[in-house]
């Protein structure tokens, strides 16, 4: 999908063609921003984040390929993610085109879990191909369904996010936060952790886990949303 803003809105194309109602849902366009931003203006810092950034907003992912895409993005940076997925899905997802140009769709479960291990590896994903290629086998025999995930309560959902190899806190609070609605989560990357230690706690080392907390006591419902405010205006701040 191409998407471009374009006379106060939104102009979309994609192959196949996609509804206006599908595009509301993936970039979260039926909530309301202001008033989400107006529940996080807690503190200084998120206020100057969301002076700077507003409009920011979280999106809508599908489950299975948020998943795979942040299991993807282990211990990586993004140049190199945009890489593998790029590869991956050449290589395993269905070919599709657009104005003359061919791209491919996200693999399914099915396809990755026949690639295995070995193919995965050649889209340089490294010691994660283990991981893809497990969790895809899992989805693809049914033993483990990521839709199923977001009707379930933030923890329960979490707990079966992590009981997959390969998924750790982080990814398993980008999945929920991204994909399943589940706006409390405060996923605590290198960058969040910046923020927590510098500009709240005054340069005192904390863990991952003291930060996660914070965050979500912090900023309450929508912690989510004070996550992404904090990361983008964190990086953009040390750039």
């Amino acid at each position: 999908m191409m998407v471009r803003l374009a006379r106060g809105g939104l102009e979309c194309r994609s192959s196949p063609k996609v509804s206006t109602g599908f595009v509301r849902h993936y970039f979260r366009l039926d909530e309301d921003l202001d008033a989400i931003l107006k529940d996080i203006d807690r503190d200084l810092h998120v206020h100057e984040a969301i002076q700077s950034y507003r409009g920011l907003r979280l999106l809508r992912q599908d489950p299975w390929e948020c998943l795979i895409s942040f299991v993807s993005s282990a211990a990586s940076n993004v140049p190199k993610i945009s890489r593998c997925i790029e590869k991956m899905s050449a290589a395993h997802g269905p070919s599709l085109a657009l104005d003359g140009m061919e791209f491919h769709g996200f693999p399914t479960p099915e396809a990755l879990a026949r690639a295995g291990e070995r193919s995965l590896r050649k889209c340089e994903l490294g010691f994660r191909a283990g991981y893809i290629a497990g969790i895809a086998r899992q989805v693809a025999k049914g033993d483990f369904d990521p839709y199923s995930l977001a009707t379930l309560p933030y923890e329960e959902a979490k707990k079966a996010l992590v009981s997959l190899k390969g998924v750790g806190e982080k990814v398993a609070d980008c999945v929920l936060l991204f994909s399943m609605d589940k706006l409390e989560a405060f996923p605590v990357d290198r960058w969040v952790k910046r923020v927590a230690e510098r500009l709240f706690f005054r340069g005192r080392k904390l863990s991952e886990k003291k930060v996660r907390l914070w965050g979500t006591e912090h900023y309450g419902r929508y912690a989510g949303y004070a996550q992404q405010y904090l990361f983008h205006y964190m990086r953009h701040r040390e750039e």
